[in-house]
């Protein structure tokens, strides 16, 4: 670790989920409220204080999508959506 330490850790950058993943989820039927309270849902992940840590790693997603699972009184998201929303942020890796 150090100055040179490169994180080579597949990840989704913000970047990618505003430019990709949001048009991707639109594209497959989740509207601009659901596909806001996902971005939400990640936001600190996206946003974390070292350079290397923004962006969604695996374990963030799988944490995030099972979090929406469990909490479906916050949400309205469809078990198809929560999938759909897994299956775009997985393909970013």
């Amino acid at each position: 670790m150090g100055i040179f330490f490169d994180d080579n850790k597949p990840k989704v950058t913000d970047d990618e989920w505003r430019k990709q993943v949001r048009y991707a989820l639109s594209s497959r039927g989740l509207n601009e409220r659901e596909i806001n309270f996902v971005e939400m849902i990640f936001y600190g992940d996206f946003h974390e204080k070292r350079y290397e840590d923004k962006g969604l790693q695996a374990d963030e997603i799988e944490r995030g999508i099972k979090m929406l699972k469990e909490k479906r009184n916050l949400h309205t998201l469809t078990d198809k959506q929560i999938s759909i929303v897994e299956e775009e942020l997985m393909k970013k890796l």
